[in-house]
């Protein structure tokens, strides 16, 4: 939503209905990590924008400062890679 709102000639406003994940007063929930032995490098985790996964040796990756363990990744990976804890 941000990159398409960037990309407009007009002015707009994105309204949330949640503070800022990034922000430090925000709660957030434990990191996920990666099973490396599952991820086959789809990237489909990729496609969030999420600034916390990035893509290492072909598998996904997860920086555990800016990952708010939102679990969204998770959702979307068909190949169950991205799991809370440690691995």
């Amino acid at each position: 939503m941000v990159k398409e709102e960037l990309a407009a000639d007009e002015p707009s406003v994105i309204i949330s209905r949640r503070p800022c994940a990034l922000l430090k007063y925000v709660r957030h929930d434990a990191p996920l990590t990666v099973k490396e032995d599952q991820c086959v490098g789809c990237k489909s985790c990729m496609r969030l924008g999420c600034p916390a996964i990035s893509i290492r040796n072909g598998k996904a990756a997860i920086d555990n400062t800016l990952c708010v363990g939102c679990k969204v990744c998770a959702q979307l990976c068909k190949f169950d890679a991205l799991k809370t804890g440690e691995v």
